[in-house]
């Protein structure tokens, strides 16, 4: 199991026994989302029942909505039961950004006459009914094992990727910064 995973079953296990924790639910909201694999969508009902809290699926919009702007966690793969993307009081521009990150990860999206964004039914992510977050955990453990890479492990490799792109950025930005200077040495010696 995961650190993160780790942390998450035991606010699980104490979210079940406790009333209700506004920054509880929210950090089982943003996980649940996190299993919710690219290219699929699910409910805010569903991400409700995995938190084993089935009646509370606006409160998950509204723990998506508390997500700070540049967050990790996939928000644009949660929709309401129709299968349209919630409207939005922002004038209608968060409707259009999720629409288009889901678009991105391969999610046909199409807007009807009055404006509505839809998806269809068949990139629909469900799990079994009774499964909870706890479960979904388990799962991703035993994935991880039969890949014989720990959760920390593909961190680690990602880490490393996003170390090598920087590194190749700067040096890409260096080699352009030293064509620049010497390309106003050339100006400056070549002026009269």
């Amino acid at each position: 199991m995961g650190d993160k995973d780790a942390i998450f079953y035991d606010y699980h296990e104490e979210f079940a026994e406790s009333k209700f924790d506004r920054a509880l639910f929210d950090r089982l909201v943003h996980t649940c989302v996190t299993y919710v694999p690219r290219g699929k969508v699910t409910t805010y009902g569903h991400i409700a029942r995995l938190c084993h809290c089935p009646k509370h699926a606006r409160h998950v919009g509204q723990a998506l909505r508390r997500l700070p702007l540049n967050t990790s966690v996939p928000w644009q793969r949660v929709i309401n039961a129709s299968y349209t993307i919630s409207p939005r009081g922002d004038g209608g521009t968060g409707a259009e950004e999720q629409a288009m990150r889901l678009g991105e990860e391969g999610v046909t999206v199409s807007q009807d006459a009055m404006g509505v964004w839809r998806v269809p039914r068949s990139y629909a992510w469900e799990t079994g009914s009774a499964q909870s977050l706890a479960e979904l955990i388990k799962g991703r453990q035993a994935e991880e094992e039969e890949d014989g890479m720990t959760a920390k492990e593909v961190k680690e490799g990602e880490s490393h990727k996003m170390k090598e792109k920087s590194r190749k950025r700067c040096k890409r930005e260096e080699g352009t910064k030293e064509q620049q200077s010497i390309q106003r040495d050339m100006i400056r010696t070549s002026a009269p």
